[in-house]
């Protein structure tokens, strides 16, 4: 998984940094989850069901995310391999 994945971030971390008030902006932690998600697109088989899942999180998360005004595209994290 690391030699496949350069940026790793877990949820795990993303609640600790929430927790202990790592993020000074929403921004920041939409950057995170979207790094999350993509590694797992990106690691992954593309024909596999974690594959999917994580395709499916990320147009929801975008659509959650765009009903607060926020173009999620322009944060610039997405990795697409298929």
């Amino acid at each position: 998984y690391n030699k496949v994945v350069k940026h790793y971030i877990d949820l795990g971390r993303i609640v600790t940094n929430l927790n202990e008030r790592k993020y000074s902006s929403n921004i920041e932690f939409f950057r995170d989850v979207l790094l999350m998600i993509n590694n797992a697109v990106f690691y992954n088989n593309c024909d596999s069901p974690e594959y999917k899942a994580c395709q499916s999180l990320a147009v929801f998360f975008e659509q959650l995310v765009g009903e607060c005004g926020i173009d999620l595209r322009r944060l610039s994290v997405r990795s697409k391999r298929c």
